[in-house]
């Protein structure tokens, strides 16, 4: 938006400043005196149809001498140089800081009084440093960047008359401050065909970078190519979400040919209802394989490829776990049905920050047991598991199942149960009839 204002700028006055840049440098440097009687001024610019689909038409030579012929005639009109005869050189500089520099050069040693050009930035840098040391004036529309000409001590006869990038930083930014707006991104498209010159949206966006540094304002400046990229797609915000489950087998509950149809589902209602209109959702699912060592892998993977802005998954605890303790390094929030465990509320603060559980977990299951123990006054209570049961839904569910059982019943507020034990049941080694006849009946029977 900011370069096609500047552009546009130029538009308006581009033939204005050409006139004014002739009747000012004639008053600066002859001023009045009657001991020079020619003057010679060059001019250099590209030799260029305005019409041509190319750079640097904007101030070709087409265009420019018709403003130049004007400037002159108002000079004599005016009576400001009754004495001078003015003679004007126009030589092509082909939009190349090499071509204007031999050109400065040629012209130099015919005794050139001044130099109207060149436009393009990089050949003003060039010229503008010689014309110095020959002490010869040059005035230009161009010299657009802070880069090369913030400093004047090697172009000390350079004047110029066109707006310059860092206003135009400076005027938006106290835009930006007026309504406080602070997420700023600046887009720029790099090595674009324009009519200005080659580098102009390339040296605009550095000067957007170098001002808003020097302000310490924060903004996101990206440059892209429209041959590769379309603006459509970087104004658009891209999110990866990474759906983390087995792939086999398939039967299990949370198995990602379960989970599959409910997120493209979901996927496809937050896009009907615009819920999220400026992200390009991208979805990837990953089989962990119900492996602790191989999820924490995919996931290093799929960050380092900058795939990655939300973990979905993984659900088997062993598999979570690993990931969920990498995903705060990476500030990638991570969403799971599982996590069932109690360690995944305990340690949330300290292990698993960025992770948010979504379905039922032990803990709670445990709080509910010992409410209903509080309420019917027991006193005696024993907790018998299986350390690899229901292993359909994962493997060791039991063991985890029971691990937040004991971890809820050991806290103070359960002391009132007097007498209390864990016992694993073990399918080889004893029966269910001997189990619940001995340890239970005997032991543990009544309130």
């Amino acid at each position: 938006m900011v370069v096609s204002c500047c552009q546009s700028y130029q538009k308006v006055n581009g033939i204005k400043s050409w006139m004014y840049a002739c009747s000012l440098l004639f008053g600066l440097i002859i001023g009045g005196s009657c001991a020079v009687q020619n003057l010679t001024i060059c001019v250099l610019a590209p030799k260029l149809s305005p019409y041509n689909d190319t750079d640097c038409t904007f101030f070709s030579l087409p265009i420019i001498k018709p403003a130049v012929t004007i400037g002159i005639e108002k000079v004599q009109s005016l009576k400001i140089l009754p004495y001078v005869d003015i003679q004007v050189v126009y030589k092509n500089s082909h939009c190349s800081d090499i071509d204007a520099t031999i050109a400065a050069f040629e012209m130099k040693d015919r005794k050139v009084h001044m130099f109207f050009g060149p436009m393009n930035d990089m050949a003003v840098n060039s010229v503008a440093q010689y014309a110095s040391r020959w002490n010869i004036p040059l005035i230009t529309p161009g010299a657009m960047s802070a880069f090369y000409f913030e400093s004047k001590f090697d172009k000390h006869t350079l004047t110029r008359i066109g707006l310059s990038y860092d206003e135009v930083v400076r005027v938006v930014i106290d835009i930006l401050h007026h309504y406080d707006w602070y997420k700023v991104k600046v887009i720029f498209e790099g090595r674009k065909r324009t009519p200005v010159f080659p580098e102009y949206y390339d040296i605009a966006g550095e000067s957007f970078r170098t001002v808003m540094m020097e302000r310490q304002y924060e903004a996101e400046i990206n440059s892209y190519v429209s041959q590769f990229q379309s603006l459509e797609d970087l104004l658009t915000k891209k999110v990866g979400f990474t759906y983390s489950a087995p792939q086999n087998p398939s039967q299990r509950m949370f198995s990602l040919n379960k989970i599959r149809p409910g997120v493209e589902i979901g996927i496809d209602y937050v896009r009907l209802c615009h819920l999220l209109p400026e992200l390009n959702i991208s979805v990837k699912f990953v089989d962990t394989n119900f492996s602790s060592r191989l999820a924490p892998i995919r996931a290093m993977q799929l960050m380092e490829r900058k795939q990655a802005h939300l973990f979905l998954g993984p659900v088997y605890d062993y598999s979570l776990a690993p990931v969920a303790r990498y995903a705060p390094h990476w500030a990638v929030p991570i969403i799971s049905p599982g996590g069932f465990a109690h360690d995944f509320k305990t340690n949330r603060g300290k292990e698993y920050a960025t992770l948010t559980r979504i379905g039922p977990a032990f803990e709670s299951t445990a709080d509910f047991i010992g409410k209903i123990i509080q309420a019917q006054n027991w006193s005696r209570a024993i907790l018998i598991y299986q350390g690899y049961g229901q292993k359909f839904v994962f493997p060791r569910f039991c063991f985890l199942a029971a691990s937040a059982y004991i971890y809820h019943f050991q806290r103070d507020r359960y002391k009132h149960i007097a007498k209390q034990d864990f016992h694993i049941y073990i399918p080889n080694k004893e029966s269910y009839d001997s189990l619940l006849r001995n340890r239970i009946g005997e032991k543990y029977s009544g309130k």
